[in-house]
């Protein structure tokens, strides 16, 4: 497939585009694009895929946008459209593939969702994104699925240039693997206290593994977002990071529920102390021997991707 597109023209800036709907067995878009969009005040259309198997590669798009053309972007107030994709047996996207929703700047529109429904999902070196660089919040994904893996710096994020994050749902009943590099962010970017990071919701998978990869919901202006984790296992590998984090607001909640934890991070944590009384009782001398004592604190900060990589070192509470 090479292209297909709908929208509204200059001509006819407030009338709304048409919706693009597709039924097939098998849909593959091999550089290629489906895009509905509008130009002006007119609301894009929606997209619609309803397929057994659904595979972007080599910048295959599926795209839902306002805003997108110069001659008409300063006026730009349609809403963009929804993409929904149900593939029965599985959505593949690589090489730099990515379905998108979002408003572009000088835009009042809001941006549109995602919806996603298939038994397995993979991203390898391509993204989801429901973006806004507009004036309104970034639009919301929500994902179902059976397995997920995200390799080769994939991504699903949502972010808002100018105001308040979007949220993601992932609902997985088995496995939600993220590597190399890979992110999973709902950012706003925001200048008022009331444009805050989008939440992110991992629900039910067996096993969460996060390996080398990045789970964000920041802010600029606005409190950070909440991470809300409910998984039977979770594996943080590597130099990863998990960021609720705002510049200026209050920082996010990491909302943890797992019966089997291995970290190879520290969750940022008010510093704990020991009871002086019990450090005394330990210490106290004996003639003509020699003692040491230890306070080892650890330390709570993850490293940033931006940071010198270097080997973690975290010491064993001990006393001698």
């Amino acid at each position: 497939m090479n292209k297909i597109t709908i929208g509204n023209s200059s001509e006819f800036p407030e009338a709304t585009g048409g919706d693009i709907r597709i039924n097939t067995p098998v849909l593959t878009i091999n550089t290629g694009m489906i895009e509905a969009f509008t130009e002006g005040p007119g609301d894009a259309g929606n997209i619609q895929v309803d397929a057994e198997q659904v595979t972007l590669s080599r910048f295959g798009y599926i795209e839902a946008a306002t805003g997108f053309y110069e001659d008409v972007a300063d006026s730009g107030s349609g809403q963009a459209g929804n993409i929904t994709i149900n593939a029965t047996d599985k959505i593949a996207l690589s090489n730099f593939s990515s379905i998108t929703v979002g408003a572009d700047n000088d835009t009042t529109g809001d941006a549109g969702n995602i919806d996603l429904n298939t038994p397995h999902l993979t991203l390898n070196s391509a993204q989801i994104t429901a973006y806004n660089a507009g004036e309104s919040d970034a639009g919301s994904i929500d994902i179902t699925t059976d397995t997920a893996l995200l390799t080769g710096e994939s991504s699903i994020y949502t972010e808002a240039k100018n105001a308040g994050g979007g949220n993601i749902r992932l609902n997985v009943r088995d496995s939600l693997f993220m590597a190399d590099n890979s992110w999973l962010t709902a950012e706003a970017f925001g200048d008022k206290p009331e444009d805050k990071g989008g939440n992110i919701t991992i629900s039910n998978p067996a096993i969460f593994t996060v390996d080398n990869s990045q789970l964000r919901a920041n802010a600029d202006a606005g409190n950070g977002g909440n991470i809300d984790i409910n998984t039977e296992q979770f594996n943080v590998l590597g130099e990863s990071r998990i960021d609720v984090s705002s510049e200026l607001g209050l920082n996010g909640e990491l909302i943890l529920n797992s019966t089997k934890l291995k970290d190879e991070f520290l969750v940022l944590s008010p510093p704990t102390f020991q009871d002086i009384a019990l450090s005394l009782s330990r210490c106290e001398g004996l003639t003509n021997n020699l003692s040491s004592f230890y306070l080892i604190s650890r330390d709570t900060s993850p490293p940033a991707p931006t940071d010198l990589k270097n080997h973690l070192y975290v010491p064993n509470d001990e006393t001698d």
